[in-house]
């Protein structure tokens, strides 16, 4: 924005100034130029801050709602509490048929305890100001975290969002979650092979996803889906570097293409997805030369009706 002022100052022709010196025609201008720089939200555009759920994909958000529905919420009172994970923790007890005493179990209930805190804690602080996130939210007093003891689906999926939305690596996470991937795998290979079987991960879905619900069919079914995603129909050993790949997949992965929506049971894509499909046909069709199409530089100027390339 600017404002001009013009003045214009014209001398007097042949008229004595001072000794009797004349002073010559002329004329003088002055401008004035005002900057405004904008200070308000009047004049100044706000990029909106990006945070929470709105850093996930749709399919990132299935599986943290599949993780919260099917895996913590089975008693389906829509909030994730230390109720919650302890019935979780007695159910992979039950059918690991491990004691309180075993050393599997209990890292499990101390990773799980961090988890939920962590949730709560998270959830907690988040503030939003005239619909956009706060950048700069005032702590909140000890007293509101110990009135927070749940977490509802909103909060679930704003802290996951904030956990895993800007991540790129392993290392972008926080180290309770980037150590959950070991103790799910100590928790799944019983055997103590370093390696995960077909069998184990039956047993581990039975555990988490509560086989009464599901029925032994559909965990069969699960199970044989599963372990084929996870190992590449059986050409690799599931061991726990393939095993924290698979899990990093389920937390990073942005679309349904790899083996971590089988992390904790199948997440099923919506309508509209679908795994990336190659088309050998270009490669095992064998085609007349006479049918081939000559390249010129004439086809460049009009529309072609071309469907693919070979590259």
């Amino acid at each position: 924005m600017c404002d001009g002022n013009h003045t214009t100052t014209e001398g007097i022709n042949g008229e004595e100034v001072g000794d009797g010196a004349k002073k010559s025609a002329w004329k003088e201008h002055v401008w004035s130029t005002f900057i405004h720089r904008g200070y308000s939200d009047e004049v100044t555009d706000k990029e909106p801050l990006i945070a929470g759920k709105d850093l996930l994909t749709e399919f990132q958000q299935d599986k943290f709602k599949y993780f919260f529905y099917h895996v913590l919420d089975l008693n389906s009172d829509h909030v994730i509490s230390a109720e919650d994970f302890d019935k979780l923790n007695d159910r992979i007890k039950h059918y690991m048929d491990w004691s309180v005493n075993t050393m599997q179990f209990l890292a499990l209930k101390e990773v799980h305890t961090i988890f939920l805190d962590n949730f709560l804690t998270m959830a907690a602080g988040q503030t939003k100001i005239r619909g956009q996130w706060d950048p700069f939210p005032e702590p909140p007093e000890p007293d509101e975290f110990k009135e927070k003891h749940f977490v509802t689906i909103e909060e679930w999926l704003d802290v996951w969002g904030d956990l895993v939305g800007t991540a790129r690596k392993v290392d972008d996470l926080p180290m309770w979650l980037q150590y959950y991937p070991k103790t799910l795998f100590d928790t799944i290979n019983r055997s103590g092979s370093g390696a995960i079987s077909r069998t184990e991960l039956q047993l581990f879905y039975t555990a988490f996803l509560d086989v009464g619900k599901l029925g032994e069919d559909k965990i069969n079914q699960l199970a044989d889906q599963s372990f084929s995603a996870l190992t590449s129909n059986g050409d690799i050993r599931l061991d726990f570097h393939i095993y924290k790949l698979s899990f990093l997949n389920f937390l990073l992965g942005r679309q349904p293409n790899g083996p971590g929506q089988f992390i904790f049971g199948l997440v099923a894509p919506k309508a509209g997805h679908r795994l990336f499909a190659v088309d050998y046909s270009a490669l095992t069709v064998q085609e007349s030369p006479l049918e081939r199409e000559t390249f010129t530089v004439e086809k460049l100027a009009g529309p072609g009706d071309r469907k693919s390339i070979i590259v």
